[in-house]
């Protein structure tokens, strides 16, 4: 946990100290001895943060577009299935006896609705128990 600490603490200088820093490590003769790399060697390796953060930047927008699409297709689906047991609720109801065999599905789905439902009334009193 400290050592975490540290590395957060050391890998999120602010900006315009860790410039100074580059320009410090730049003229300094010493940098090599006490860094273990040279001023331009720290300067290139800023270079190579840039870009990998840049990556990561680019990828979670990428990432962030597949999120986006698939809860658009997960929506879709769950329209499709929410109507689909609406439709079954009413057609069960006067359902014919050559039908029956559509009971046991609509049964299961009710079943594991309600159980979900009452899942998120649970939740949501907790919630309103804690505010």
């Amino acid at each position: 946990m400290q050592e975490k600490r540290s590395h957060a603490r050391a890998a999120n200088l602010d900006p315009e100290f860790l410039e100074h820093g580059l320009h410090a490590a730049a003229v300094w003769h010493e940098t090599k001895r006490f860094a273990k790399r040279t001023g331009p060697e720290l300067r290139q390796e800023e270079e190579e943060i840039r870009r990998w953060d840049q990556l990561i930047v680019d990828l979670r927008a990428f990432t962030d577009g597949i999120e986006a699409s698939n809860t658009k297709r997960k929506h879709r689906l769950g329209r499709a299935i929410l109507l689909i047991y609406r439709m079954l609720a009413i057609y069960m109801q006067d359902a014919k006896p050559e039908d029956a065999y559509m009971r046991p599905y609509y049964e299961n789905m009710k079943r594991a609705y309600l159980k979900t439902q009452r899942f998120r009334r649970r939740t949501k009193k907790e919630e309103e128990g804690n505010s």
